[in-house]
């Protein structure tokens, strides 16, 4: 029983970081290949992409997301070990 809950806990936590790598990446392609053409420099750029940018929610959720899914991933592995 406990085995299939932490085995389960594993797969979601890869799902998580699956699902948050996708969002950082889909959250930075305005940032790479829209934004740099808007005649910003690269203090203005920066402050922009992290702190004005419509699209941040995305690649910042993404983010935790990733670090949720690691955490996970992580309590299973030592779960297992013990």
């Amino acid at each position: 029983m406990i085995m299939k809950k932490v085995v389960g806990q594993k797969w979601s936590g890869i799902v998580l970081v699956l699902l948050g790598v996708i969002s950082t990446i889909i959250g930075w392609i305005p940032a790479v290949f829209v934004y740099p053409g808007k005649g910003m420099s690269s203090s203005e750029y920066w402050s922009f992409v992290l702190l004005k940018a419509p699209e941040r929610w995305l690649w910042q959720i993404g983010i935790l997301v990733v670090v949720a899914g690691i955490i996970m991933v992580n309590q299973s592995v030592k779960k297992t070990k013990s």
